[in-house]
C-alpha cells in the first residue's frame, strides 16, 4: 500500500493503466484535469481525491472509498462504479451519460447540472443528494432511496423512478410543495406515463410508496388546489 499525502498534480494524461488499488490517500490529493480514460479502482481508498476536469470515461470503480471526492466537471461517460462508497462527493456539472452506479452509498452528494441522461442507478443511496438542474433524461432511478433529494429544476424525460401497481413509472415532470398542516412532509408531483402521482417525502425517514391522485369531495388538506395548479405549470412548460 502507497500512502500519498498532499500530493498536486495538473494536466497530466496517460493510456497506461494506474494502479489505483495500491493508492491511499491520507489527506486530499488533487489530480485536476487528467486524462486517464478506461482507468480499473479496485479497492481504492480514495477518500478526499480531487479529480475536477478529468477525463475518466469508461472506468471501473468497485468496492472503493471516495467519500468527500470531487469529480466537478469530470467526464465519466459509460463508466462503471459498483459496491462503493461516495458519500458527500461533488459530480457537479459533471458528464455522466450512460453510467452505471450499483449498490453504492451517495448521500448528500452533489449531481446540480450534471448529465445523467441514459444512466442507470440501482440500489444506491441518494438520500438528501443535490439534482438541481440535472438532466435525468432516460435515467433509471427506480431501485434507489431518493428521500430527501432535491430535484427543482431538474430535467425529466422518461425517467423511471419506481413502480406502481405492477406498472413502471415515467416521469416527464416533478412538482414539489409543502401541503397546509403537514410541516413534517413534502408533498411531490410527479406528472408520468400513469398520469399524476403523489408521493410524501418524509424529512426524517424514507419516502412514502407512490399512489394515484383521486380527486376528494371536500379538496381535503387544499390538495385539489394543489392538483390544479401543478396541471397549469405542467401545461406551461410544455408549450415553451
Amino acid at each position: 500500500m502507497i500512502e500519498i499525502k498532499n500530493m498536486k498534480i495538473f494536466n497530466c494524461s496517460s493510456k497506461e493503466k494506474m494502479h489505483w488499488s495500491k493508492l491511499r490517500i491520507k489527506e486530499k490529493m488533487c489530480m485536476e484535469r487528467f486524462k486517464f480514460n478506461g482507468q480499473i479502482m479496485d479497492n481504492a481508498d480514495l477518500c478526499k481525491i480531487d479529480l475536477a476536469f478529468s477525463e475518466l470515461n469508461n472506468t471501473k470503480i468497485r468496492e472503493s472509498k471516495l467519500n468527500s471526492s470531487c469529480f466537478k466537471n469530470a467526464k465519466l461517460n459509460k463508466s462503471e462504479i459498483q459496491r462503493s462508497q461516495l458519500n458527500n462527493t461533488d459530480f457537479s456539472y459533471s458528464e455522466l451519460k450512460k453510467v452505471i452506479i450499483e449498490d453504492c452509498q451517495l448521500t448528500f452528494s452533489n449531481f446540480r447540472g450534471a448529465n445523467l441522461e441514459g444512466g442507470k442507478l440501482k440500489n444506491c443511496l441518494l438520500n438528501y443528494s443535490d439534482f438541481r438542474f440535472c438532466n435525468l433524461s432516460n435515467c433509471d432511478l427506480s431501485e434507489c432511496d431518493i428521500s430527501c433529494c432535491d430535484f427543482r429544476f431538474a430535467k425529466f424525460k422518461n425517467t423511471k423512478i419506481g413502480n406502481f401497481e405492477g406498472k413502471e413509472v415515467l416521469i416527464d415532470d416533478f412538482m414539489s410543495v409543502y401541503p397546509v398542516g403537514k410541516k413534517s412532509k413534502q408533498m411531490i408531483l410527479f406528472k408520468s406515463n400513469l398520469g399524476i402521482l403523489i408521493k410524501y417525502d418524509l424529512f426524517f425517514g424514507r419516502e412514502e410508496n407512490f399512489y394515484k391522485y383521486i380527486r376528494s369531495k371536500k379538496g381535503r388538506n387544499n390538495i385539489d388546489n394543489i392538483i390544479k395548479i401543478a396541471q397549469e405549470q405542467f401545461k406551461r412548460k410544455e408549450a415553451n
